[in-house]
């Protein structure tokens, strides 16, 4: 048996070239493996967010028909500002007659948007230059339902409704996602590359035009 072949004209040792060979059939056999088990780790995930999705549809199709909608995230400058516009223009577009807020639920009030969800906002159509931040206030937005973007904020604004018999409906907007996603966190992107606002923007789409639709149909 040849102890040398030739690869693009060049003789390269048989031990070597078998090596090699083997180096990289393993190398692809364990990013297969890396793959497979990345997809079993997010499985119960992915089951869970479709259980949460048929939870979060019942929920609102079980409700009288709904006049007015908030959005809460952390500092309402970035991701329930943008919900709201994104909403807003899809219902005006529908003829839609729903009154569309955000809030955040930390201050201060009157804070513009910053320049990265400006821009994100814009690349996708919309308009954030004249938002300015509102705090969320239980008073000033009651509404029919209010959609977050973390578990802690559901939280925080169930605990404020906790004693009322006329609770708005509480729902974390993330649940509404049609992608199977395996958290229901839609990320603050506050102080991250464009890409990160991009990626957060996108899946608001995806979250308020699923509840667009349910919006339309009723």
């Amino acid at each position: 048996m040849a102890d040398r072949v030739f690869v693009n004209r060049e003789r390269v040792p048989l031990r070597t070239l078998l090596d090699e060979r083997w180096k990289g059939a393993l190398s692809r056999t364990v990013r297969l493996l890396r793959s497979i088990a990345r997809e079993v780790r997010a499985a119960p995930s992915r089951l869970a967010h479709s259980a949460r999705k048929s939870r979060a549809e019942s929920s609102l199709r079980d409700a009288e028909r709904l006049q007015s909608i908030v959005f809460v995230c952390y500092g309402n400058i970035c991701r329930s500002a943008y919900a709201s516009v994104r909403l807003g223009k899809l219902l005006n577009a529908r003829a839609g007659s729903v009154v569309v807020r955000s809030a955040g639920l930390r201050g201060p009030n009157g804070r513009p948007s910053p320049s990265e969800a400006i821009a994100a906002a814009r690349r996708r159509g919309l308009d954030l230059d004249p938002h300015r931040s509102s705090v969320f206030d239980r008073q000033l937005h009651r509404a029919d339902a209010i959609f977050v973007m973390e578990d802690w904020q559901e939280r925080e604004i169930a605990a404020m409704f906790a004693q009322e018999p006329q609770a708005p409906i509480i729902l974390a907007l993330g649940d509404l996602d049609p992608e199977p996603f395996s958290h229901r966190m839609i990320r603050d992107p506050y102080g991250h590359p464009a890409a990160v606002f991009d990626d957060c923007f996108e899946r608001i789409d995806r979250c308020v035009g699923r509840l667009a639709d349910m919006i339309g149909s009723e």
